[in-house]
């Protein structure tokens, strides 16, 4: 689905080097193709679309959020908030520790920089789970699998390879900033054992069995 688009705006654009140089390469290979107007409907459909990803984020990570909350990852107090969930069984704390931050970030930062690294972690985290995929289909063996892979482990291979040029084409600055960025995520983790542990200490067994 992405690469139809994609192809199909080489293919309309009359001049391979503007369009290549162009800002918007799509928007450009529209204009060409239906007029100056056309733009303002893509410009529109993006608008669209991107609002309707950052909706779908919000939900997805907000209760990746309250996962962290319910497994007791934060200290106690922490936890306990963020592993509510509201009437209508959204974890509202997850998502509001996600928007605010997200809406800072947004205004103070470079635009340009906060898309790339934000892809330049999603590639990371990628990577990280096609070799987490053959580290268990090989490493592990013996584990039960309920479901095996079509074309399995030609999935993982491509995630791993891709992914992997990906990072490696990436400037310094960017790895860099997710170098720091999962140093960050490795300290928390550490210190989380701290409370962690003393929270599962005290649960009853039936606490910890629920």
């Amino acid at each position: 689905f992405i690469l139809v688009p994609l192809i199909a705006a080489v293919v309309a654009a009359p001049d391979l080097r503007a369009f290549f140089n162009a800002e918007a390469p799509i928007v450009y290979s529209v204009e060409q193709a239906l007029g100056p107007g056309a733009r303002y409907i893509v410009g529109f459909g993006a608008a669209v679309a991107l609002f309707n990803a950052m909706l779908a984020l919000l939900m997805y990570f907000g209760r990746g959020f309250y996962t962290t909350g319910r497994d007791g990852i934060w200290p106690p107090p922490v936890s306990r908030v963020l592993a509510r969930v509201n009437r209508f069984g959204v974890p509202a704390a997850g998502i509001l520790a996600l928007a605010v931050p997200a809406a800072v970030l947004i205004f103070l930062t470079a635009l340009d920089f906060l898309i790339i690294f934000s892809g330049t972690v999603i590639a990371a985290v990628y990577f990280c789970i096609g070799l987490a995929a053959l580290w268990s289909r090989i490493g592990q063996r013996d584990e039960p699998r309920p479901y095996r892979m079509p074309l399995w482990p030609l999935p993982p291979i491509v995630v791993v390879v891709f992914t992997g040029i990906a990072l490696a084409l990436q400037e310094p600055r960017y790895l860099i900033a997710e170098l720091v960025l999962a140093a960050i995520a490795v300290v928390f983790w550490a210190v989380s054992k701290t409370w962690s542990g003393a929270q599962k200490s005290t649960e009853t067994p039936a606490e910890a069995e629920r």
